[in-house]
C-alpha cells in the first residue's frame, strides 16, 4: 500500500479514476485513504469528502475541503462537525480553511451549536487580522491625502511665482488671451474723451 500511495503522488499516466473507484470499497482503511487522495487529485472534492467522513478520517476531510477552496463545502462540513458534536474538528476546519472561511459564518454556526469557545481562537485571529488591515488602510489613506495636499501646494506655488499672474491676476475663461505688455486687462479698457 505505501508504494500505491507514492504512485498516486508521483505518476499521472494511469487510470486514476478507475483505481479510486476500486479502492473506495476496499476493506482496508488505508486503501480507502488512497482513494480519497486520488479523488482530491482528480478534483472530485465531494466524493473524497464523502469517503473520508464515512471512515471518520476527519483530517482527510478537512484536507479535501482546504485544497478545494470551496466555501460552500467548508460550511457544510463545519455544520456536520457541529451537529455530531465534533467541536475540535470544527476548530481544526476553521484553521485549515482560514483563507476562505467567513468569520461571520463561523460565529453564527458556533453560536447556534453552543460552541463559541471552539470558534473563539479563530475569531480572535480574524479580528486581529482585520484590525491590522484597517490600520494599514488608514495609513495609506493618510499618506495619499498628504501627497495630494503637497501636490496642491506645489501647484499653488507655481501659480504664485508666475510673473504674468502677478502682473495681470488670474484671468477668467472669457479673457484668457495673453494681454500686451503695459496694456490693461481687456475688461478695463479706459475711455478716451476728445
Amino acid at each position: 500500500i505505501p508504494g500505491l500511495d507514492a504512485s498516486v503522488d508521483s505518476y499521472d499516466k494511469f487510470d486514476l479514476t478507475g483505481m479510486a473507484k476500486t479502492l473506495e470499497s476496499h476493506r482496508l482503511i488505508e486503501a480507502r485513504r488512497i482513494a480519497t487522495k486520488a479523488y482530491r487529485k482528480l478534483g472530485k472534492w465531494e466524493r473524497a469528502l464523502e469517503i473520508s467522513t464515512k471512515d471518520k478520517i476527519y483530517m482527510d476531510s478537512i484536507e479535501a475541503v482546504k485544497v478545494s477552496k470551496d466555501v460552500e463545502l467548508a460550511e457544510q462540513l463545519a455544520e456536520q462537525f457541529l451537529k455530531e458534536r465534533r467541536r475540535e474538528c470544527f476548530t481544526a476546519l476553521l484553521y485549515g480553511c482560514y483563507e476562505f472561511f467567513k468569520p461571520e459564518t463561523a460565529l453564527e454556526l458556533s453560536w447556534r451549536h453552543q460552541a463559541k469557545d471552539f470558534a473563539m481562537p479563530y475569531m480572535v485571529q480574524s479580528m486581529a487580522e482585520l484590525g491590522t488591515k484597517l490600520v494599514r488602510l488608514e495609513e495609506e489613506s493618510a499618506s495619499r491625502k498628504e501627497l495630494e495636499e503637497r501636490d496642491r501646494k506645489e501647484r499653488e506655488a507655481e501659480i504664485n511665482e508666475d510673473a504674468s499672474v502677478l502682473m495681470y491676476g488670474l484671468q477668467s475663461q472669457q479673457t484668457a488671451g495673453v494681454p500686451m505688455l503695459g496694456a490693461p486687462p481687456a475688461t478695463q479698457v479706459p475711455q478716451i474723451a476728445w
